[in-house]
């Protein structure tokens, strides 16, 4: 795979919501393909239905007489990789339930 970010020992690892879109490919203005929509101009952009990703993270902190033949071995190492699910709906749904505000009073 292809190395996006590296991040030093001493800085917590921090990706924002763009940069896992920007790693896994997603634009929310393309076209999210259903193969039950016929035409490229009925089908929904991103934007509207939400993208699903799928994020994967392998951690590894082996010490060096754990594992000796392992060249990174004692190195911790986070490999994340974040994939798009493509031909899925990322939104909740609808609701049209009243919504109170922070404030207590009604959404009215």
């Amino acid at each position: 795979g292809r190395i996006v970010y590296e991040f030093d020992r001493a800085v917590p690892i921090s990706l924002t919501v763009q940069d896992a879109l920007n790693i896994a490919g997603a634009d929310l203005d393309s076209r999210n393909r259903q193969p039950w929509i016929d035409g490229d101009q009925n089908q929904p952009l991103f934007r509207l239905t939400g993208v699903m990703l799928l994020m994967r993270i392998e951690y590894t902190n082996l010490r060096f007489a754990e594992w000796p033949t392992i060249s990174r071995a004692g190195n911790p190492r986070a490999d994340i990789t974040i994939q798009l699910l493509e031909n899925q709906w990322g939104n909740l749904g609808y609701s049209d339930a009243a919504v109170d505000r922070p404030d207590g009073s009604g959404s009215d």
